[in-house]
């Protein structure tokens, strides 16, 4: 179960990483970001406050990943 809980908490840093990246380079150039979608290429650039929420969700589930990798998920049994 501990081995599991460490590879679920690396899983989610390595995904949040990720996501954290790529929001911080949407927030640096929203155009360059905006261009990359295929569906409206030209279309008007994201909002900051949606970048910045999905920083904060992004930097939540990192944090959450970092807990479990710690293996600080779940509380000892009291003796």
């Amino acid at each position: 179960m501990k081995i599991a809980l460490k590879f679920l908490g690396a899983l989610l840093i390595f995904i949040s990483l990720i996501a954290i990246l790529v929001l911080l380079v949407e927030i640096a150039d929203p155009v360059s970001a905006k261009m990359a979608d295929d569906n409206d290429p030209f279309g008007p650039p994201t909002p900051l406050w949606k970048s910045l929420v999905g920083l904060a969700i992004s930097c939540g589930i990192g944090l959450l990943g970092i807990r479990l990798w710690l293996g600080k998920a779940l509380p000892r049994p009291r003796e």
